[in-house]
């Protein structure tokens, strides 16, 4: 086949999205499901049932070398294949209502461009058409067509593979060194369990076909999957509140525990959250860590999804293709709750359950120990909190009253030179639009010599329930000349906000804040817990102040037994005290986060572990060799 010269590939003014393709499994997701779409639109001369194959080449050490994704549907013409390659350009049928997963035209390229250089070879009503895809060197996407469509001859069909009717044809060499292939036993697996796929590969209309090469070997085996074995415990349909769309919830208890899903799309606990033809994502939401969470899987299907993107709401759909958008779209935000509020008793009756069981007795000096920690603890969170800006006498940051209008905090400031401040803009929820766009904040100085270092801030949901009427963003200012001052206005719709900004020395430090946790302190007990195959080796629960030491955890068990056993050795003692660490550490963080001392939340964080590690880990390792 002969192409034509290339050019940039175009791109749609509709939209414009990051790539979300990070392994050859994602690729295979992306053109496996858009195969599937094609099956499922209708044409006078495809087949609604039909073969999905899967060819990856593999190398050794687990390098890709070569994917190649075919289906026997209904082919592209010209037009169509036009379409396809243009980014953000709906090519799937989805905005014509059909029930397709195609919501943004973009995986075909993705895969294509995450992975190497690719080639589109389509067969529609008899003729062969075909196009490249690649990065040039200055890492521009490029594209030619088939200098022009070709009848589809016998000979060039056995070449092809398409020996009979319509289909497209997908060949990636890969060239991205990152995009590693796993062996066949685990490819197979997330093929299989894939939340995206499991549809798909439970159709009676589907037959998917796996093949990989390896060197010499070559396997092949169809691809089908079964849910686990569970009883029934949901199966309603409820009305969204604040939204008016039927939710159907339907959910399972399973015989056995599950795997969470959580950043990891392979496992089989959880719900599946559906609109028409797409499956969208797998979600626990705040049990994803719960042990008895995980005996739970199932689906929720809304029609609404669908329906709001196609009238153009993209800000549904998390931009990097990751989902919903949970934590900034209300539409989501009230789904989350409503799925939540229906597995909270399930998860409450299935805890109690597995907590019948007795747990074994902590020993007296074992007792003492944690009682030590505790109080130390405690110290260490009192001294952490009164150190974030929540308390600095320059502006109280803490919400001391209901919010009902857009806000500043501080609204008073004094800036040090050359040394940025966070500040921290509020809105109550009843002043955001439903669109995703209402929450961008401008944000403006008045004054050259006082800047705003983040002009556009994205408001999101409060994280503390007690503030869950609010949405909040962070900012930042510099000012370089003292005595200078500023007007800082923040601007949404309508509505304003205004801080003062001097560039002066630190104000007196006001009264220190009170410490905020649950009774008995931030701290309130280090206890074990026997769970079956927990996510974590320990964990702290904030709304009871324990920190909860999983024995069962499999590099925990090796040191630690029931009631702690096994703290009085050296080694268990160690592994005690990096467990309680730990959850000190991520606790603390969690609240320098939320107080603005850090400006982005992962790297803040991991930057706030490291520095409360080297604070007080030895610290906390002292308590246990006394």
């Amino acid at each position: 086949m002969e192409f034509g010269s290339a050019f940039d590939l175009p791109i749609s003014p509709k939209i414009v999205k990051p790539i979300s393709v990070r392994s050859v499994t994602d690729a295979i997701v992306e053109l496996v499901t858009n195969s599937d779409d094609s099956y499922n639109r209708p044409h006078e001369s495809s087949n609604r049932e039909g073969q999905i194959e899967i060819y990856v080449e593999r190398v050794k050490g687990g390098e890709c070398k070569k994917l190649v994704v075919k289906d026997f549907a209904e082919g592209m013409s010209r037009e169509q294949l036009q379409r396809a390659i243009t980014f953000g350009e709906e090519a799937s049928g989805f905005e014509a209502g059909r029930s397709v997963r195609g919501l943004f035209g973009r995986g075909l390229k993705e895969a294509i461009l995450a992975l190497g250089d690719g080639e589109i070879t389509t067969i529609h009503d008899g003729v062969l058409d075909g196009a490249r895809i690649w990065l040039d060197p200055n890492r521009r996407s490029k594209c030619s067509l088939l200098r022009s469509p070709l009848p589809a001859t016998d000979e060039i069909r056995k070449e092809v593979g398409i020996e009979q009717g319509n289909g497209t044809k997908i060949t990636i060499t890969v060239i991205n060194e990152e995009m590693g292939c796993p062996d066949y036993k685990t490819l197979k697996r997330q093929v299989r369990n894939h939340y995206a796929l499991r549809d798909i590969n439970m159709s009676e209309q589907r037959k998917v076909i796996l093949t990989l090469q390896s060197g010499t070997d070559r396997s092949s085996i169809p691809i089908s999957y079964s849910p686990p074995e569970g009883k029934i415990v949901c199966d309603k349909i409820v009305n969204l509140p604040g939204f008016g769309d039927n939710i159907s919830i339907r959910v399972w208890e399973s015989s056995a525990e599950l795997k969470t899903p959580r950043h990891n799309p392979f496992e089989e606990a959880g719900l599946l959250i559906k609109t028409k033809g797409a499956t969208l994502d797998n979600q626990l939401f705040r049990y994803e860590n719960e042990g008895a969470a995980c005996y739970y899987f199932g689906e929720v299907f809304c029609e609404g999804i669908a329906e709001r993107v196609r009238a153009g709401d993209f800000g549904l759909i998390d931009p990097a293709r990751a989902g919903l958008n949970w934590r900034r779209h209300p539409f989501c935000q009230a789904l989350q709750s409503e799925i939540e509020n229906t597995l909270a008793p399930l998860i409450d009756k299935k805890k109690s359950e597995l907590e019948a069981k007795p747990p074994a007795e902590v020993l007296p000096r074992t007792k003492k120990i944690l009682y030590d920690m505790c109080r130390l603890l405690n110290r260490f969170a009192q001294r952490e909190l009164a150190e974030l800006p929540t308390t600095n006498g320059e502006g109280d940051e803490r919400l001391d009253e209901k919010i009902h209008e857009l806000i500043i905090k501080p609204d008073t400031a004094n800036i040090q030179p050359n040394t940025p401040r966070v500040f921290s803009v509020y809105a109550p929820q009843d002043i955001l639009g439903q669109s995703a766009v209402r929450n961008e904040v401008q944000v403006e100085s008045d004054n050259p010599n006082i800047q705003v270092l983040d002009p556009t801030v994205t408001l999101r949901p409060h994280p503390d329930p007690e503030y869950s009427y609010l949405h909040y963003g962070r900012f930042r200012v510099a000012g370089s000349v003292w005595k200078e001052e500023a007007y800082i206005t923040c601007t949404l719709g309508n509505h304003e906000a205004v801080a003062l900004v001097r560039v002066a020395p630190p104000g007196k430090r006001g009264p220190k804040g009170k410490l905020k946790g649950p009774k008995g302190g931030f701290f309130s007990d280090i206890a074990p817990d026997e769970s079956e195959n927990p996510m974590q080796r320990v964990f702290y629960a904030a709304d009871t102040g324990k920190v909860l030491i999983y024995i069962r955890f499999p590099v925990v068990a090796k040191y630690l037994g029931p009631g702690l056993k096994g703290s009085e050795s050296p080694e268990g003692g160690a592994m005690l005290a990096e467990l309680v660490g730990e959850a000190f550490c991520r606790a603390m963080a969690w609240e320098a986060i939320k107080a603005g001392k850090y400006f982005t939340e992962i790297d803040g964080f991991n930057t706030a572990v490291n520095d409360l590690q080297r604070k007080y880990l030895h610290l906390i390792h002292a308590i246990v060799k006394r």
